[in-house]
């Protein structure tokens, strides 16, 4: 039985590293409420949006041929992240929340003063960027509440967001092969 090389071991995923994706999101021009720097998420958990392109059917001399139709994005998307002690994170998404529509006032902002523009990378083992999606319109749709437990101490909240967006693209990132 031949035994385990290093290249083997050293090939293994980290167990101590607990997220294998981060979500970038960029200033928005209602930024006063959330900070002037890019939003840096850790992401333990997510799918990437996809999209569909609906067949549109035409009958022709008995048959039925299917052209394409518009390609339609799903427009939510949701996201498990890391969240320390301080609830940086969960502030900035409710002065988020709350520049889109502030309930104490009964003011909405428009659009263009809360959407943003969001990356999602995905990373391979070594912290190596493996993969980029980028997304357009990007804004908090829900925030479920968050689970808070005393039980092992640690410093670590994982923190579950609903996010809505218009469309993605990932034109900028073929070079990365998806």
């Amino acid at each position: 039985m031949p035994g385990v090389t290093i290249d083997e071991v050293q090939g293994l995923i980290d167990p101590l590293k607990s997220y294998q994706f981060l979500m970038n999101i960029s200033p928005i021009r209602g930024q006063n409420h959330i900070g002037n720097d890019v939003l840096s998420l850790r992401c333990t958990a997510t799918s990437l949006p996809g999209s569909t392109i609906s067949p549109i059917g035409v009958d022709l001399g008995g048959f039925t041929l299917h052209y394409a139709g518009r390609r339609q994005f799903g427009g939510t998307w949701s996201t498990s992240i890391i969240e320390g002690q301080d609830m940086g994170v969960m502030l900035q998404i409710s002065s988020w929340m709350k520049l889109i529509y502030d309930q104490t006032s009964g003011v909405g902002s428009f659009k263009a003063d809360y959407e943003a523009i969001a990356t999602i990378e995905m990373y391979d083992d070594p912290n190596s960027v493996i993969g980029v999606r980028t997304l357009y319109g990007v804004w908090p749709q829900a925030d479920p509440g968050t689970p808070l437990s005393m039980a092992g101490g640690g410093s670590r909240i994982d923190y579950g967001i609903t996010w809505s967006y218009d469309y993605w693209d990932d034109d900028a990132n073929a070079s990365q092969g998806f």
